[in-house]
């Protein structure tokens, strides 16, 4: 009986581990790869991670004065760093987008 009970267990175990390996998590990433650079390293992370699939990036804005950059289209540097990231890594198939600032049309709290 402990037998079965143990052969059944590997057996739900594998079969486990054979599902986590073939299926992989869609992701959206969503970062300022402009601000510092640990936007950058999410994305190379999520990238070389073979149970994701990175389905679309965007790049987004920082307040004014954060980050390493001086550029007002903050969004857009973004955008444009993560596209040369994934092109370095081969990935240049994966859609980038830049995000759109909204101002709200009342004072923050």
């Amino acid at each position: 009986m402990r037998q079965r009970l143990f052969s059944f267990f590997c057996f739900l175990l594998l079969s486990v581990a054979a599902t986590a390996q073939t299926s992989k998590v869609k992701v959206v990433i969503d970062n300022d790869f402009c601000g510092d650079p640990d936007g950058l390293f999410q994305l190379v992370h999520h990238a070389l991670i073979p149970s994701t699939e990175i389905v679309g990036v965007i790049g987004g804005h920082l307040d004014g004065g954060h980050g390493f950059t001086s550029r007002a289209d903050q969004a857009t540097e973004s955008a444009e760093k993560a596209t040369r990231l994934l092109n370095a890594l081969g990935m240049d198939g994966i859609k980038v987008v830049v995000t759109v600032r909204i101002t709200p049309p009342f004072p923050s709290c």
